[in-house]
């Protein structure tokens, strides 16, 4: 579904966050590719601080940072419905961008390792340069 997120941010980032939830609820299977920036229900508060932040400046929205982070933060609740399953393919450029700087990727990569216990996400590997990783 393609959906124009100039047009759901008219009404400020809150409304764009809660404007997607039905979607989430209605979607069994996710597979979701990305490679610039992680999806946003992988995200920690503070990656989803930084991203949000950036993008109100960016795009001259209505500004509730916090009440978007709040409505994104809510919506990890869905990794614990069992009819929901999820399998992220996220570029390794994406974990190395650093965004909000180094303590908030530290956080954010801790996360996404906590989440690979959750039993409604598949994790996979795939190397960039598999000639200098271990093992290879």
């Amino acid at each position: 579904m393609w959906i124009e997120w100039h047009r759901m941010e008219q009404a400020g980032l809150p409304h764009a966050q809660e404007a997607i939830w039905p979607l989430y609820q209605q979607t069994r299977q996710f597979r979701v590719y990305t490679p610039s920036l992680l999806p946003g229900v992988l995200q920690t508060k503070a990656y989803t601080t930084a991203i949000l932040t950036a993008i109100g400046r960016r795009r001259s929205v209505p500004d509730d940072i916090e009440g978007a982070v709040a409505v994104r933060m809510e919506r990890k609740t869905i990794f614990q419905d069992p009819r929901h399953r999820f399998a992220f393919l996220i570029e390794e450029s994406v974990l190395t961008a650093g965004v909000g700087g180094a303590g908030v990727m530290i956080g954010q990569l801790g996360h996404l390792i906590e989440l690979t216990a959750t039993p409604t996400v598949r994790r996979h590997r795939h190397w960039h340069n598999v000639r200098n990783r271990p093992g290879s």
